[in-house]
């Protein structure tokens, strides 16, 4: 990392930044793993675009549906993740090892626990390859605030499979650390038809009530491209 700490940062309506898996800010001793078939192809293999050692990531034994391995990456500090990209194990063409799919988990201090991400529509796998050389990145929908990231290889039938991986986004300055509110979406309108409702909080739900999480609140309503102009859909609900 730059400075054994921190990693590059960016104002958040930018905030698509590759934090250093491809580049190298991001150590070494920032990446781990469930297991690995052997040290040529450990955490330290990961990196997207590089051919070190082995070429990729890759856990030891087969990958199924019930599968838990997973390669860690440890930010060591908040940062908002925006993206994800993925890349099979290409090793100077003898590689015939990649992804077709993965999901990820995130954690955060104020969490204090594991959480799987999903879009809006919960689905909680991620698009990854079609071969072993093709890096394919997805922006997520529901962008998370976290300080260490893990990835865990999906496959429908047992399957050898391996990753490089990249994060992309930005450090989360804000001082918000959480919020409750109303769970909300069909019991939470207002006149003018708002719905306001949070699909990606990362908290829990209590008797109709979100604690300790963060997400996107939004009210359903799309406004003009320029925020700051009237906008002449606006009943005066603000």
């Amino acid at each position: 990392m730059s400075d054994g700490n921190h990693l590059p940062s960016a104002d958040v309506g930018r905030c698509e930044v590759p934090l250093g898996m491809e580049s190298g800010m991001i150590s070494n001793e920032s990446l781990s793993a469930s297991s690995s078939y052997d040290q040529s192809v450990s955490p330290l293999s990961s990196r997207i675009r590089k051919e070190i050692r082995g070429g990729a990531w890759c856990p030891n034994g087969l990958i199924s549906p019930r599968s838990r391995q997973f390669l860690q990456i440890d930010l060591r500090d908040e940062y908002l993740v925006t993206a994800t990209e993925s890349q099979g194990r290409f090793a100077n063409s003898v590689g015939v090892e990649f992804v077709e799919s993965y999901s990820v988990e995130y954690w955060r201090s104020a969490l204090n626990r594991w959480v799987k991400y999903k879009d809006f529509n919960g689905s909680k796998l991620i698009t990854g390859n079609v071969n072993t050389y093709t890096a394919t990145k997805t922006v997520l929908e529901a962008p998370f605030i976290a300080s260490k990231v893990r990835f865990f290889p999906y496959a429908a039938h047992p399957r050898t499979a391996c990753m490089r991986v990249e994060l992309y986004g930005c450090r989360w300055k804000q001082a918000l650390v959480a919020y409750s509110a109303p769970r909300g979406g069909d019991m939470q309108s207002m006149t003018g038809g708002a719905k306001f409702e949070d699909l990606a909080y990362d908290g829990v739900l209590r008797d109709g009530t979100l604690y300790d999480g963060l997400g996107q609140m939004t009210d359903s309503l799309v406004g003009p491209n320029d925020f700051e102009l009237p906008d002449p859909s606006d009943t005066g609900g603000g």
